[in-house]
Formats: structure tokens, sequence, C-alpha cells
């Protein structure tokens, strides 16, 4: 699919929600436009690429998908003028350059789908859902564009959605103070890009490695579940500042 009309698509939850804004007359501002927490981005950043080694590793490890893939790394070294130059070096530039610069594009299309449901779904769910309620704003969001819908995919969305939420939330966006989006745009963009732009490519095929690798794939039900669980067990952290909702 052509990568413009991808992110224009992305960015589609965001006009609606700069739209929704600029009718009900709330400023942009409410959107989480004014707020960086440099330590809340860095952990969204580094528990996803945590997240996506621990399901790869458990991958290459059992034997489901190999390590490395030997035709990406041959074509990688080529494309970057390498040569004859051993895999690992190949594989460690490509991964420090891919998991740093595509951190820019990746944030760029990202931040679209951010502000529409971080930015302006969530707190508005916040305003009238418990924490669990909340975080199953992710089966409609996710489970609507993922081919195949097998439950991987909707542990997945579920986790990662519980995630951001929760930080989202401990940083105020219940409250109609201060608003943490970017929480959630830094996590978002850290797996597109390590799951889909660095650990797949890496992981050759073998027989059973589409149904246990990738976005979609039965490794990452495991570690997805376990995160999800530990963060849903820690709700009782978040501020319990009452919020008076808002009519619409």
């Amino acid at each position: 699919m052509n990568a413009a009309y991808i992110f224009g698509l992305m960015w589609m939850p965001a006009v609606a929600a700069i739209l929704t804004c600029r009718i009900l007359g709330r400023p942009l501002r409410a959107l989480g436009f004014a707020t960086w927490n440099g330590r809340y981005v860095l952990i969204g950043y580094l528990i996803l690429i945590a997240y996506c080694l621990v399901a790869s590793l458990g991958i290459w490890i059992f034997g489901f998908g190999g390590f490395p893939n030997s035709d990406f790394v041959q074509t990688t070294a080529e494309a970057f003028g390498l040569g004859r130059a051993p895999d690992w070096v190949v594989i460690a530039l490509f991964v420090v350059l891919t998991g740093t610069t595509g951190m820019v594009s990746g944030v760029a299309a990202a931040t679209g789908e951010e502000i529409g449901w971080r930015g302006f779904l969530v707190p508005e769910l916040a305003k009238v859902l418990p924490f669990t309620g909340v975080a199953l704003v992710a089966l409609p969001d996710h489970r609507r564009r993922l081919p195949g819908r097998r439950p991987s995919a909707v542990v997945l969305a579920v986790d990662i959605h519980i995630r951001r939420d929760r930080d989202q939330l401990r940083a105020g966006v219940a409250a109609v103070g201060d608003r943490q989006r970017l929480a959630a745009d830094f996590p978002h963009a850290s797996h597109n890009l390590w799951m889909q732009s660095i650990f797949s490519p890496l992981t050759s095929d073998r027989e059973f490695t589409k149904w246990v690798a990738g976005d979609l794939g039965l490794a990452f039900v495991v570690v997805a579940a376990v995160v999800a669980a530990a963060f849903w067990l820690k709700r009782g952290a978040l501020p319990t500042k009452p919020v008076v909702p808002q009519p619409v």
C-alpha cells in the first residue's frame, strides 16, 4: 500500500479531533500539544524495544524463525556499500541507524493517530470510565485494521493501549490541566519501527514463522499478556482527582 496514503490515513484521527475541538470551542492545547515529559518519552521508547526483543529472542531460540536473515543482511550490506563486511557489523549499523533516524518518520505518522485517540478520545473516556474501560478503547482502534483479526492482535492492542493510557493518566490526562500525549506517541512509533522494520526483516522464515512472528504473531501474545497484566495490576497508582464530565 502506498506510504503516503498510509501516512494520510494515520492522520485522520488527528483531523477529526482538531475539527471537534474547533466546533466545541476548545483550545488545541487540550490535545496535549503543550507538554513534554522526557522521562515518559524515554520509557515509552525503551519499553517497546525490550518488549519486541524478548518476543523475538523467543522466536529465534525456540526455532520458530531464524536469525539472521542472510538475504536481508546481504541486501542491506549492498545498500550501505559495506561489501564483504561481517554480518554483525551490517546488523549493528542497520539497527542503530534504523532505530534512531527511523523514529523521525515513525513519530510523525504515529502522532496523527495519537492526537485523535490518546489526545482527545482517552481523556473524554477517562471522565466517565474506570481505567479498564478506557484501556479497552484499544479493541476497535487496532482490531479494525489488522488483517486476519487473530486473537494475538487483540491482546497486543490491549497491552499497548493499557501501557500508553496508564502513562498518560499518571501524567494527568484525566485532569483538566497538564496533558502528556507524547508518552503515547513514542511507544506507538517505537513499536511500529522495531517490530516491523527491524526485528521482522532480521528474522528468516521457517514453517511456522508467519504464525509466531510479526505484529500478528502468537509469540507476542505471551509477552503482551504479561506486560498488560503488570500495568493493569498497577492501575491503583493512577491519580484519583475527580473530574466533572463536560457536556458535549
